[in-house]
């Protein structure tokens, strides 16, 4: 397992002008879904060649865990927690070292220019309360994202209930 180094910094450069228009790094996790845009200071990073290892008695959308770099990476599924089936083909990890997770992807992240714009509803209500700034691109709708706050929510359902 590797990972692509091109897209290490910042998910997001500065603003650039009064448009407020942006140079963003963004996932898509599923064709019902916004791309994703990591909060500052959270860095994307494409994992090649993963070897996820899968975690009995858990939920479908907690795909297993991930070694990268010595560090054990929980690797979920959004689109699946979403209701959604999984389109995944890649793995995206955001951050480093202890505190990383990493999400399936349709794709690699992709460097976008990106500008501000007002809210727009989410077709999936799940996902609606952990999306933040809302940006328009010329791949469409981007939606600014902290998985931590949702990891923190719905790790409480990691497990499957035990059989009585």
């Amino acid at each position: 397992m590797r990972a692509a180094t091109a897209l290490d910094g910042p998910a997001f450069l500065p603003l650039s002008g009064a448009a407020q228009t942006r140079t963003v790094v963004a996932f898509r996790v599923h064709e019902q879904l916004p791309w994703l845009v990591p909060i500052a200071g959270q860095r994307p990073q494409l994992i090649l060649d993963a070897k996820i290892a899968r975690i009995p008695n858990t939920q479908p959308w907690f795909r297993g865990m991930l070694n990268v770099r010595g560090n054990l990476v929980p690797v979920l599924d959004l689109a699946v927690w979403a209701g959604l089936p999984s389109s995944a083909q890649s793995v995206v990890t955001i951050d480093d070292g202890p505190l990383s997770l990493a999400l399936l992807s349709l794709g690699p992240p992709k460097v976008l220019r990106a500008q501000l714009a007002p809210p727009a509803p989410v077709a999936v209500a799940p996902m609606a309360d952990f999306l933040g700034a809302c940006f328009d691109s010329d791949e469409g709708l981007l939606r600014e994202f902290d998985p931590f706050p949702w990891l923190r929510a719905s790790a409480v359902g990691i497990a499957l209930a035990a059989p009585h």
